[in-house]
């Protein structure tokens, strides 16, 4: 069960504390251009700097429409946040330009064209630290045969992971060491957003499924535009259960769901147990506040 607690602001992790624990800040859902709130990223850029963070996950929708000048402000706060940390970016749905290959009639590749040239040139990274290891999954196809909907809104917004996907992280989640923290990191939810009531991806069942019986610890997930953080158990083989983590984070635009506050999620890993905490920023001159924390025990 989740314990949910006003904690105290996070500590900047002491040489001793880095070899027991892994720290990693969640975000996601920037939507350079109009839609973004350039103070907040300003109280996230000084938030990189103190903490110093093991891995910063970017979990997609970096861009508004596409554009390059877009994927420019992206990525040079990706290089700031690699002047601290370890990085690990994928694409969101505003990501990747669907109309330049409608139904991928000429093909995947234009679709992402921009975020590959502009950003990074891996849809789908893996990034190993001691101790864990970050899968990317591309969950933004564009406009698909295995994308559609009864849904006319769900067009060019809703993912997918497709069985290639799933057996690729299958086989990525099982070289990583016993012990060591398995993640994912994708953009769209696979876990029903609270005020949405919608799921990110139509296949979400089938994918939590087969991130139980690779062993996944934790999914960090955004689209949402509204935090939550969700253990769902699900069967992983051999008669048991398993629990996996799924971590939706907060957006850093003008665009949260709810008119709720922007948020990020700080999460602390030891052997023992997974903490996550909802940092909200509801004014920026104070920057991010510890509002919420989740406390779930490793998985064996």
């Amino acid at each position: 069960m989740a314990s949910s607690s006003q904690p105290p602001p996070p500590q900047r992790d002491s040489g001793a504390n880095r070899g027991r624990a892994l720290r990693i800040l969640q975000t996601g859902d920037f939507h350079f251009a109009a839609p973004a709130r350039s103070d907040l990223i300003a109280a996230l850029e000084v938030l990189l700097a103190r903490e110093r963070y093991d891995v910063v996950a970017f979990c997609g929708d970096v861009a508004q429409r596409s554009r390059i000048g877009e994927f420019l402000c992206a990525a040079a706060l990706v290089r700031y946040a690699r002047q601290f940390s370890a990085t690990i970016a994928v694409a969101g749905n505003h990501d990747i330009a669907w109309w330049r290959s409608p139904m991928h009639l000429l093909g995947a590749e234009p679709i992402s064209r921009k975020f590959r040239t502009w950003l990074q040139p891996e849809l789908e990274p893996v990034l190993t630290v001691p101790g864990a290891t970050f899968v990317g999954l591309n969950t933004s196809h564009g406009i698909a045969p295995y994308t559609l909907t009864t849904r006319l809104r769900d067009l060019a917004v809703v993912g997918a992971v497709t069985d290639a996907q799933l057996a690729r992280c299958n086989d990525q989640l099982g070289r990583i060491p016993a012990g060591d923290l398995r993640a994912i990191v994708m953009h769209h939810n696979p876990v029903r957003g609270e005020l949405s009531q919608r799921f990110g991806i139509p296949n979400h069942r089938k994918a939590l499924t087969a991130f139980a019986a690779a062993k996944c610890d934790l999914v960090l997930c955004a689209h949402d535009h509204q935090e939550r953080v969700e253990a769902v158990a699900l069967p992983s083989g051999g008669g048991g259960e398993r629990q996996v983590i799924v971590s939706t984070c907060g957006t850093l635009s003008t665009r949260s769901r709810g008119h709720r506050p922007c948020s990020v999620t700080a999460i602390t890993v030891d052997r023992h147990e997974i903490i996550l905490d909802v940092l909200m920023a509801t004014d920026a001159s104070a920057g991010f506040q510890p509002t919420q924390r989740f406390v779930f025990p490793r998985a064996l």
